[in-house]
């Protein structure tokens, strides 16, 4: 699959982490506006912002990888939202915020887009205190859920599954899934 001028494929699931491991928020295609009230917002002091002005920035796939939460700006890419969601979600199973143009989204888009994996979806024009209260409930799940994640591991004649780490062994050899196959697996 291609998000950007990337090529996504093969690529190791991420692990199952609370915010002190993944401690990245991605913006891609924001607006500078944008930047700077999440630099003044209180949501950035357990996390470190980094930015990508569109997807086929040359360090997309590597930023996606390390993100904690995922904010993609409908500037970003021509290619419709949803389907860019999907190629997100086929390697990162990070929070995913998505922001539509428009003052107000439209229902079927918004539907389509949550239908692709995104975790929320609103228009870009949404005030700055609703989207960091929005990313700060989507940081909380996520580390909710990775808590619980931690340290399931299951080992079934020679197979190993580890579904705190998402990682799979078979006879002490490492084998990298993509996160659906592993979500399969386990």
């Amino acid at each position: 699959q291609v998000v950007g001028d990337h090529e996504l494929h093969g690529a190791p699931p991420d692990r199952a982490r609370g915010i002190a491991a993944a401690d990245g928020l991605l913006l891609i295609g924001c607006p500078g506006s944008l930047e700077r009230v999440l630099r003044e917002s209180s949501l950035l002091t357990c996390l470190k912002l980094r930015t990508l002005p569109a997807l086929n920035d040359p360090d997309f796939v590597a930023a996606l990888r390390e993100a904690g939460l995922v904010v993609l700006h409908h500037s970003a890419s021509s290619a419709d939202l949803a389907t860019v969601c999907v190629q997100i979600r086929r390697q990162t199973q990070r929070p995913l915020a998505v922001l539509t143009a428009g003052e107000s989204a439209d229902e079927d888009q918004t539907v389509a887009i949550l239908a692709a994996g995104a975790d929320e979806c609103l228009p870009a024009s949404t005030s700055p205190a609703e989207l960091v209260a929005r990313l700060r409930a989507q940081l909380r799940r996520d580390r909710e859920y990775s808590a619980v994640q931690r340290g399931v591991c299951y080992e079934i004649q020679g197979l190993t599954v580890d579904t705190g780490s998402h990682e799979v062994a078979v006879d002490g050899r490492r084998v990298d899934l993509t996160p659906k196959e592993f979500q399969l697996l386990a």
